[in-house]
């Protein structure tokens, strides 16, 4: 499957220029009899030959439109320069004015110039420039032009702020194309532009609010029979639900966006959903369906001469070979695909290959391959992941502030009900009091003014009082928030964790905006460790403490090169108690974490672990106890609410805690224990804090305790890891109810 194949209708955006003030352009050449021609000698005389700047600006547009897709430099000065006769004109314009009608031509042309120029720096690779240059266009537009093009420059402008990452600026956008699409009844219109909202809510992560759009969008395209449209959106529909696990339903829509692509004779549609379909055969281990489609959609790509979707295509081709352990040809599919890859550029396909070439080297038994594989996927791993977790990390942000801005409407709607309905209970007041009579009415009158003023003097001081607070409020809050995008960024990235682990879940729900609470994870040739932390405190004192600690731990593992858990632990307490209490005195910082740290051992199978205050548990299938390499006997521990015996297939092993925390502590400063567990596929490690088990709920408004926690555990082991994280968030929500929550809330799910 070609990654991110399905980029809904924009992706046809990429292939042709998204001028929107062509027609304009086209009305303005039934002037000179010389523009009527077509032939690049004829323009370029019309050009050295126009009487007026006017003539002379159409000429070089007009010539830039007929070679923007063969040469895109010379098309990019000749729009330049079409921008400098404007401006020229423009101020001559205004120094010796002759009618309005030319004034705002001119500004036509500037307008065309400048969408034209950040047209060809957007698709060649300066998207920064492209954006700037539109937005000045746009902002023309918005007074000289009509309803439709301004209309088509906000979705244009929404599109590439939604390529960029801000998918909250394309929102604003989109909202504000939309109503101009609607007051001119364009169905059409209105359809690209809910689809093109359907995808920024996707990348917001929102898939329940995308489909929406997008359904809506298909609704309208049925109306008005658009079959190209409906293929499109058809595939749009398939491709969320496919993202959000819903494979079956995917496949159908996938079938219904395939026949409409069919009929519609468009062949890129064709190609991009058969890509998408075989992948959605290959979850259901369906390897018929799945080659069937990744072939047929491979011949159309070659037929497109689509390099891109070539390339994707054989990469998933490979995959479906080397997963049925047909290697051989597995690897002519991933040499055909890496030559392609390499002559496109993309990094991303390059790691996909180099990963799928290591685990096809294994089973053709070449090792040395296999390691140089592994070498190249980790180096172009390294080389694009600082820039995937920055554009996630903005892509977080943006989404809280989308987020906030809705509230803060929704408040502002709420507050405007109450002053409509105070005013409404006011009016009623004055009507009964004119029918008690004239003297009632003025006397009440008199009192109802006097009583009026005092409270709007009493109002201005109460709303002075309050702007000061918001203010102030504003302030900090903003700066917390800052420090969550911070701190978030300093968390390791499921991306990178899901690198070095087949199937996990992160439940990490903070009680503030940040978190005391946090998780680390590091990889080196021989192990993989992960750690879940509990600092003290929450809220911004547990923040601070949680960019200590994640510091101290990548000081001690990757600067120290501190591998065994235990040491690794007393390396950071050392260090803790150096930095915020290095005299030991009572009155200073006892501050500092309770954690559980794991080492993989992915070798021989083993994990090595030391833990502080915070257990691990083990879920395995049932056995008599077993000894850890150690030579220590490990209890396994069934767990009932009443204490009986489990009776049925699976165990809970508890790695009990050493009971001191990573940090300055009462007594002797004893060394951490380690633990070494041999385990075997399917066993499930838990790593936690206490917030979940301390959270109050229930019927009583009592503690979940960790006992019910354990049972919970035992009861869904078998499902797969986002299952249970699911069901622990579902489990969570329904204990708290309408309770706040009282801590940081943080538990790692691993199945070997």
């Amino acid at each position: 499957m070609r990654k991110g194949s399905a980029n809904f209708c924009l992706r046809s955006m990429k292939r042709a220029p998204f001028r929107f003030l062509s027609v304009l352009l086209m009305l303005l050449l039934s002037g000179p009899s010389a523009f009527s021609q077509h032939k690049s000698d004829s323009l370029l005389n019309a050009y050295k030959t126009a009487p007026n700047d006017s003539s002379r600006i159409l000429a070089l547009l007009t010539i830039a439109d007929g070679i923007y897709l063969t040469n895109t430099d010379s098309t990019k000065k000749l729009y330049e320069q079409a921008l400098i006769l404007s401006d020229a004109a423009i101020k001559h314009d205004s120094a010796y004015p002759v009618s309005s009608f030319i004034s705002r031509r001119l500004l036509n042309f500037k307008a065309l110039s400048l969408a034209s120029i950040g047209y060809i720096n957007y698709v060649t690779d300066n998207p920064v420039k492209g954006l700037d240059y539109t937005l000045r266009g746009v902002k023309i537009m918005e007074i000289i032009s009509s309803k439709s093009e301004i209309a088509q420059g906000y979705n244009n402008l929404g599109y590439m702020y939604a390529e960029q990452g801000d998918v909250y600026s394309a929102l604003k956008y989109y909202e504000k194309a939309l109503p101009l699409r609607k007051q001119l009844n364009d169905e059409d219109g209105i359809a690209t532009v809910l689809n093109n909202m359907g995808y920024s809510y996707k990348i917001l992560g929102d898939t329940a609010k995308a489909k929406q759009y997008f359904l809506e969008a298909l609704r309208i395209r049925m109306k008005i029979k658009d079959i190209k449209g409906i293929s499109t959106s058809l595939n749009n529909v398939a491709t969320n639900e496919s993202q959000a696990g819903h494979t079956d339903t995917a496949i159908k829509y996938y079938r219904e966006s395939l026949a409409y692509a069919i009929q519609a004779k468009n062949l890129d549609e064709e190609a991009l959903v058969m890509d998408n379909l075989a992948p959605c055969y290959g979850k259901k281990n369906q390897y018929d369906s799945a080659f069937y489609f990744v072939h047929k959609a491979l011949a159309t790509y070659r037929q497109l001469k689509d390099k891109e979707g070539v390339a994707y295509a054989m990469v998933y081709a490979g995959k479906l070979f080397m997963w049925q352990n047909k290697t051989d040809s597995a690897k002519k599919y991933f040499d055909s695909a890496m030559v392609k890859a390499k002559e496109l550029g993309y990094r991303s396909l390059i790691q996909d290959l180099a990963f799928s070439y290591s685990h096809l080297d294994v089973l053709r038994k070449d090792y040395k391959g296999a390691y140089d594989m592994y070498v190249l996927y980790k180096e172009t791993t390294d080389s694009i992941a600082t820039k995937k977790a920055e554009k996630e990390s903005v892509r977080t942000q943006l989404k809280y502030e989308y987020e906030k801005r809705e509230l803060e409407q929704q408040e502002q709607q709420k507050q405007e009900e109450i002053t409509h309905n105070e005013e409404t209970k006011r009016s009623r007041i004055i009507i009964w009091s004119v029918t008690a009579g004239l003297v009632l009415l003025a006397v009440f009158m008199f009192i109802l003014v006097k009583r009026f003023r005092i409270i709007q003097s009493q109002k201005k001081v109460i709303e002075y009082q309050k702007a000061i607070v918001d203010e102030k409020n504003k302030d900090i809050t903003d700066s917390i928030h800052y420090a969550s995008r911070i701190q978030r960024a300093l968390l390791t990235t499921d991306e990178y964790i899901g690198n070095h682990l087949k199937e996990y879940f992160i439940l990490f729900k903070p009680r503030d905006i940040v978190s005391g609470d946090f998780y680390w994870a590091f990889s080196d040739s021989a192990a993989f460790h992960i750690a879940c932390c509990d600092c003290t405190g929450h809220g911004v004192p547990g923040a601070f403490m949680s960019l200590l600690n994640i510091s101290m731990l990548n000081e001690s593992v990757i600067e120290r090169k501190i591998k065994q858990p235990n040491l690794v632990l007393d390396d950071v307490r050392t260090n803790i108690i150096k930095a915020l209490n290095p005299k030991g005195l009572d009155t200073e910082s006892k501050d500092g974490m309770d954690c559980s740290l794991c080492t993989f051992n992915f070798a021989n199978n083993t994990i090595d672990i030391a833990c502080a205050n915070n257990p691990i548990w083990i879920v395995r299938q049932k056995a008599p106890s077993r000894p850890s390499p150690s030579g220590k006997e490990i209890e396994a521990h069934k767990v009932l609410p009443n204490g009986e015996d489990l009776g049925g297939a699976v165990e809970l092993v508890e790695i009990h805690p050493d009971k001191m925390p990573v940090g300055m502590q009462y007594g002797e400063q004893k060394p951490f224990s380690l633990h070494t567990i041999k385990v075997t596929k399917g066993d499930c490690i838990y790593m936690l804090t206490d917030g979940y088990a301390d959270q109050f709920g229930g019927p009583k408004g009592k503690k979940f305790k960790y006992r019910q926690l354990q049972q919970l555990v035992i009861d869904n082991s078998q499902l797969t890891m986002n299952e249970q994280k699911q069901i622990l968030e579902k489990t969570l929500n329904e204990w708290q109810g309408n309770l706040e929550q009282v801590d940081d809330i943080l538990i790692i799910g691993i199945r070997v």
